[in-house]
């Protein structure tokens, strides 16, 4: 699954068919200077970013441990200030 980012939309949609630059079917897109054309499910807009959805499983959620005598409301980031 794919997602396309841009300043105006967002949207996530499946590759189903990639060509080169010379219409040739395309099995894999790899990185670089190449292009390839994709379809996708609606309109690219200048600046817009394609990314990979990736789903990782989970195996707990994570912990904050919070320093003593502190709480996120407290918590304080950058050079320590007394």
């Amino acid at each position: 699954e794919m997602e396309c980012i841009s300043p105006q939309n967002k949207y996530r949609f499946r590759i189903t068919s990639m060509e080169n630059a010379n219409g040739m079917a395309l099995a894999t897109a790899h990185g670089g200077n190449d292009t390839v054309w994709v379809k996708t499910d609606g309109p690219i807009e200048p600046y817009a970013l394609l990314s990979r959805i990736v789903e990782t499983p989970v195996s707990s959620p994570a912990s904050v441990l919070y320093p003593s005598g502190t709480s996120p409301s407290k918590m304080a980031f950058g050079p320590n200030r007394d």
